[in-house]
């Protein structure tokens, strides 16, 4: 879940991301407080296009998707 943005900001990422703002509250680490606390007080409020690579990582179903099968593969 998120938000659309006002203004498109970033440059990073493709397609929609400098549109669109994810809630960092609702990710599946919303639960643990050290990876919560590091992501939510220096991310919040920022578009996908501007996120970190590891970060955006962090909530994005394609990487939880990889995760998935990597741990299947093994």
């Amino acid at each position: 879940m998120g938000k659309v943005a006002t203004i498109m900001k970033g440059s990073g990422g493709f397609g929609w991301d400098p549109s669109f703002i994810p809630d960092l509250s609702e990710t599946k680490y919303a639960n643990n407080r050290d990876v919560y606390a590091m992501t939510y007080a220096a991310h919040n409020g920022k578009t996908y296009a501007e996120l970190p690579s590891d970060i955006k990582n962090l909530i994005s179903h394609r990487w939880d998707a990889f995760d998935k099968l990597k741990k299947n593969i093994k």
